[in-house]
């Protein structure tokens, strides 16, 4: 792998969607085009002009499915449903890191 190259060209991000401080479940998913994806998440609500956001994307350098289903194993305890855990953002947040970390991928933290 090729240290020189920022990791953010790789276009892999595993990320933390969450709906804010009122309701506690987070979605731990991946994308190639957050942006995108946040405003697909925004319909698929059903609920308009909710206040959901990232909380944040952390940016791969490969293999980013990995990190998603281990980060999904280690947060099993708290599955709700599919990819939503029962999780405050952070504690996400830290399952995508320490996956990361076990898979020996780089990575960097976008907080949103």
């Amino acid at each position: 792998m090729n240290e020189s190259i920022p990791i953010r060209e790789y276009e892999e991000a595993v990320y933390v969607y969450w709906f804010g401080p009122s309701l506690p479940s987070v979605k731990i998913g991946h994308t190639n085009d957050p942006d995108k994806r946040l405003n697909q998440l925004g319909n698929d609500t059903g609920v308009p002009d909710h206040l959901a956001s990232f909380a944040a994307i952390v940016w791969l350098d490969r293999k980013r499915e990995k990190v998603e289903a281990r980060a999904h194993a280690m947060a099993a305890p708290f599955r709700r449903s599919g990819e939503w855990f029962d999780l405050p953002a952070h504690e996400a947040l830290a399952y995508i890191i320490s996956a990361a970390k076990e898979l020996g991928i780089r990575y960097e933290i976008e907080d949103r």
